[in-house]
């Protein structure tokens, strides 16, 4: 799953806003594969304790 940092989805609905899960990627989870789905390719990784 893919989201928008700037939480600028494809439409208004909360979901497609998500800045973590707004909809999956195309084609997996390489960079190319990241970027074609239109973002840069970049990963984030969060941790909580």
């Amino acid at each position: 799953m893919v989201g928008h940092n700037d939480r600028k989805g494809p439409d208004t609905l909360p979901t497609a806003t998500s800045w973590n899960a707004a909809h999956p990627s195309r084609g997996g989870c390489s960079q190319d594969a990241l970027k074609g789905t239109g973002g840069a390719g970049f990963l984030y990784c969060f941790a909580t304790n």
